[in-house]
């Protein structure tokens, strides 16, 4: 029995060689681990295989297969953490690499390291190192990558993964991710009628590759399929997701402009909205990028018809680092005009959105245009931003304010199963 199931592990392995021409077969090994516990250095572990294979270099061993094959070896891992045990792990499970190493804490400090070891040899062909005074978290998130990409090597391209210290790709790019970390506080009347979730704080993600975008938090995420033509809400709460087709949307949309135009002529509501954007020549280095200051003044004043009352003033000011360095940015820019045109709605004219919309919501709808129209005369409507900071007035009280910051932007191949709900997730209609 036991050679039956070696003899099948190691076809399969035989196979996976066979179609990766020059990859290098690898294992990976758990880190030996001080100052974190067991769980979290399973978890990092992990995340060093999915990385290692990220950079295309590598036949990965699954965790599960390795085990696998110890045991019916009877070998046991705990403790195993010499190159002489690295390498006697590898010439069991048969693999021409094993990868070793080591992450620890001392004081606010961790540090990680990585080595490539020739099981044939016992030689270390390769080492990499990353120390961070950072959370765990981004331990997890950049401190492996950054070791995966070291152990890589050269083959790696450049531009396969950079944070906002790097200079942009100039070849032209198909998958994008990139991330927006934030906080927003309420303050006053506001702060009673919404609540915040983690405080306010919040991450944002998006992701494109090809014809398919995925955007959201850890809590929703949105799936868009040209291909398909459908929508994809995903409630990863619930776990259950609804689709609507881009007919379907528009449909639904239809019956909202009959319903304004019935509404048309009962307009009870009045808004003033003044735009202004100031290009205050002030320039800053954020993230290895020279980015320049914009200011946004938005004012508005609404009232009830036909008698000036429930007066209220809203004052906003938007204060935006922008670049037009981020070359990954084009890719999201392509993606929104090729669903525009599918989906037969502009996100700059508000006389395409809604051309049926009065009284308050079409001077809403012309303010948007309006901005959108200032900034073009700017010509930084393609700019990216970088970092922004906003603060809303309700009669000249703070109402609330807000943070944004671009934190990473990432190239490498995306994983095609992140573009359709996930398994287990039932569908909501």
């Amino acid at each position: 029995m036991r050679i039956c199931k070696n003899l099948v592990f190691f076809l399969t392995i035989f196979v996976a060689s066979a179609f990766a021409q020059e990859k290098a077969s690898i294992a990976v090994i758990e880190l030996d681990a001080e100052g974190i516990t067991p769980s979290e250095a399973r978890i990092i572990t992990a995340r060093l295989r999915t990385e290692l294979f990220n950079t295309d270099q590598f036949v990965v061993l699954e965790r599960d297969k390795m085990d696998a094959v110890l045991k019916e070896q009877g070998f046991q891992l705990t403790g195993c953490t010499s190159n002489a045990c690295a390498v006697q792990i590898g010439k069991m499970v048969n693999f021409q690499k094993i990868v070793a190493g080591n992450i620890g804490k001392l004081g606010n400090l961790f540090t990680v390291s990585i080595r490539l070891i020739d099981v044939e040899t016992g030689v270390v062909l390769k080492t990499a190192t990353e120390d961070c005074r950072c959370p765990i978290e981004d331990v997890l998130t950049k401190s492996i990558q950054k070791v995966s990409l070291k152990i890589a090597g050269e083959k790696i391209q450049p531009t396969a993964y950079r944070n906002l210290e790097t200079p942009a790709p100039a070849s032209p790019l198909s998958n994008v991710k990139f991330t927006r970390v934030g906080i927003t506080k309420v303050h006053g009347a506001l702060s009673k009628k919404i609540k915040l979730s983690d405080n306010g704080h919040y991450t944002h993600t998006n992701m494109i590759s090809a014809n398919k975008h995925r955007s959201g938090d850890g809590d929703n995420s949105t799936i868009i399929d040209l291909d398909r033509e459908v929508i994809i809400h995903l409630d990863h709460k619930k776990k259950k997701y609804t689709e609507i087709t881009f007919a379907k949307y528009r449909e639904r949309r239809e019956k909202m402009m009959q319903e304004l135009r019935k509404k048309r002529d009962s307009e009870v509501m009045d808004l003033k909205f003044d735009v202004n954007v100031d290009r205050t020549g002030e320039r800053q280095t954020i993230n290895g990028y020279d980015c320049e200051k914009l200011i946004l003044t938005m004012k508005s004043r609404w009232w009830e018809k036909p008698k000036a009352r429930s007066e209220e003033n809203v004052a906003v000011t938007l204060t935006r680092w922008m670049t037009p360095q981020v070359a990954e940015m084009e890719v999201i820019r392509n993606f929104s005009k090729k669903f525009e045109d599918k989906i037969k709605i502009s996100s700059q004219s508000a006389d395409n959105m809604y051309p049926e919309a009065e009284g308050a919501l079409a001077l809403y709808f012309t303010a948007q245009k309006k901005l959108a129209e200032e900034l073009e005369k700017l010509e930084v409507e393609d700019m990216t931003v970088l970092q922004s900071e906003e603060v809303g007035y309700i009669e000249g009280k703070l109402a609330y304010e807000s943070t944004m910051t671009m934190k990473e932007v990432s190239t490498l191949a995306l994983d095609p199963m992140l573009f359709v709900p996930p398994a287990g997730y039932k569908r909501d209609q």
